[in-house]
């Protein structure tokens, strides 16, 4: 039960991405619509921007070079299996928070989910920062997925 509301390769979990987007689409609809530039509007703004930059970060081609001489069962290497489960609550933010805000009652839960998402971007960009770093050849896991064994004919 866990794994469908928070596996990262869960059908429920996209739902909820998409149900976070139509309702970002409708919120920032209610925003041009009302058009008066509150607070509350620059910090839906923010928690959009915030979101923007988790799913941008999973979009990314981290490993170009890597993907057909080290494949992996589902096609994610090192980072990019953090970004992908850095969505899951990232889904989960947004669709609550802008539920909240297109109902008009939700200040303090755009104030909140800001909060919430900090650390998870803060994390991202550390993540991206060690990566751009590593200028070591081996792609990440080359370890533990035994790709040295494979090789050098030690399976």
């Amino acid at each position: 039960m866990l794994k469908l509301f928070f596996g990262r390769h869960s059908l429920f979990v996209r739902l909820v991405e998409v149900i976070a987007l139509g309702l970002a689409v409708a919120s920032i609809q209610n925003i041009f619509s009302r058009n008066d530039g509150s607070w509350n509007d620059t910090l839906y703004w923010l928690l959009l921007g915030q979101w923007l930059l988790v799913l941008g970060c999973y979009f990314f081609p981290w490993y170009l070079g890597h993907r057909k001489k080290y494949p992996t069962p589902r096609g994610e290497l090192g980072i990019e299996v953090h970004f992908l489960k850095s969505r899951v609550p990232a889904s989960y933010i947004v669709a609550l928070a802008s539920l909240l805000f297109f109902l008009e009652i939700g200040s303090i839960a755009v104030i909140i989910a800001n909060v919430f998402f900090m650390p998870i971007v803060a994390v991202n960009f550390i993540l991206i920062g060690f990566h751009l770093c590593d200028r070591d050849p081996l792609p990440t896991n080359y370890y533990t997925h035994n790709w040295h064994q494979k090789e050098t004919g030690h399976e």
